[in-house]
């Protein structure tokens, strides 16, 4: 399941938009929109949650991202942000991961245990 917040939509559109955006990864505004719209076709909106749990988020404006992602019982959040990515592996998101996207592709190519 994709879980995601209005928050979030929000900032991905921002992050869309921008030229240097368009010119580093090659994508249009055709793609962007298709991007977002699938991400609300087939993901889950989740809860807005303001509260995180008591881990020192270096960038506060990434709370509602962790907030949504705990509360949603999420077991990856998929970012490239260095200030989420920092904190994979803390004991207060439980059995949540943070993820780079490459990393994520491999946990997905990997054969399942059966």
């Amino acid at each position: 399941m994709v879980l995601y917040s209005a928050a979030l939509i929000s900032e991905l559109t921002g992050v869309l938009g921008r030229p240097a955006f368009h010119s580093r990864y090659n994508i249009t505004d055709d793609v962007g929109v298709q991007l977002l719209n699938r991400l609300q076709t087939h993901g889950d909106l989740g809860t807005e949650y303001e509260r995180v749990p008591p881990v020192l988020v270096r960038d506060q404006q990434d709370e509602h991202i962790l907030a949504a992602a705990v509360a949603g019982h999420a077991d990856y959040l998929v970012t490239g942000d260095r200030d989420l990515l920092v904190l994979d592996g803390d004991p207060a998101l439980g059995s949540l991961r943070i993820v780079t996207p490459a990393a994520f592709l491999s946990i997905l190519d990997r054969p399942s245990a059966s």
